[in-house]
């Protein structure tokens, strides 16, 4: 029946298309191996291409995002600014032209001043000449000693005015005969129960 060598070949055969038939995975080769590793890194660098591309996309969208806010957001303190320059400019203007009215009436105030004062030592002067008898008149103010008891002689710093030079600082006019009028104003304030 069967011989020895005809087993062998038979196992052979065998073996042969087992071999054949379970093995159904393509064998590689080393360049198909390496072809694969190559085709994958490129499709891992264009994905990574194409995220590249969306980030800077995503950032290119915030930066314009965020400088149309800021620009805005400039322009509206830019139109604040110009709002504020514009009123300072208005109240500069009005404080210009209320320095200059009022330099306007200070210097007629001045010169109406001057006239009326001129006109009364004038008619003093008549008068004077008229009576034969000189006319003293002054204004004193700023007592020297704050401190005031009966009795006590009032010594003013100050002659505001000093028509016939009646009154010397410290010194009342006693040459001169006539009727005096005197007018005292004191001023003072509370503090407390206590008066200064």
């Amino acid at each position: 029946m069967w011989s020895q060598d005809n087993v062998l070949r038979l196992i052979f055969l065998i073996l042969l298309i087992s071999k054949r038939v379970s093995s159904k995975e393509p064998q590689c080769s080393s360049f198909h191996y390496e072809e694969q590793l190559l085709s994958k890194v490129i499709r891992m660098e264009i994905a990574m291409e194409q995220q590249q591309q969306r980030v800077n996309d995503a950032l290119e969208k915030y930066h314009k995002l965020f400088k149309t806010d800021a620009i805005k957001k400039e322009n509206q303190m830019l139109d604040i600014i110009r709002d504020a320059l514009e009123r300072v400019n208005a109240t500069m203007d009005n404080l210009k032209n209320a320095v200059d009215e009022l330099a306007r009436h200070s210097i007629l105030l001045s010169s109406t001043l001057t006239q009326n004062v001129s006109e009364a030592i004038g008619y003093l002067l008549t008068l004077e000449e008229k009576a034969g008898t000189p006319t003293i008149a002054f204004e004193a103010k700023v007592l020297k000693d704050l401190s005031v008891s009966s009795r006590t002689n009032l010594v003013f710093t100050e002659a505001v005015f000093n028509h016939g030079n009646g009154y010397k600082i410290g010194v009342l006019p006693t040459k001169y005969y006539g009727e005096p009028h005197w007018d005292l104003t004191v001023f003072g304030y509370f503090k407390g129960d206590d008066v200064r």
